[in-house]
C-alpha cells in the first residue's frame, strides 16, 4: 500500500524511532537515490545485507516499495527543515 501523503510527518518520525541507527542510515541513502550496491560499497557491507536491512525497514514503516521510503523520508525531512513562521532562508 502506498504511503498516505496526508500522514503527519510526526507519525513517520515515530515509526523511524523503531529503526536501528544502521537502518536509519540506509533509509537516508536510499532516499538520496543510491542503489543497494552503491550503499553496500559506501558502508562496507554486501548488497545482500543492504537488502535485508531494507526488508526490515519496510516492515517497520509498513511500506513495500523503495519509492514509498523515498517519498516518506523526503516529505518528513522537508517538513522538519522548514523555517519557523515563514522566515525564508536566503
Amino acid at each position: 500500500m502506498p504511503p498516505d501523503l496526508a500522514t503527519p510527518p510526526s507519525l513517520f518520525r515515530d515509526r523511524c524511532s523503531y529503526l536501528s541507527p544502521r537502518e536509519q542510515e540506509i533509509a537516508r541513502l536510499v532516499a538520496s537515490g543510491m542503489a543497494n550496491k552503491e550503499i553496500g560499497l559506501a558502508l562496507g557491507i554486501s548488497h545482500w545485507t543492504v537488502s535485508a536491512h531494507l526488508r526490515r525497514i519496510f516492515l517497520k514503516l509498513e511500506i513495500d516499495r523503495r519509492i514509498d521510503l523515498c517519498i516518506l523520508y523526503r516529505a518528513t525531512v522537508a517538513r522538519s527543515e522548514r523555517p519557523p513562521n515563514g522566515v525564508s532562508r536566503a
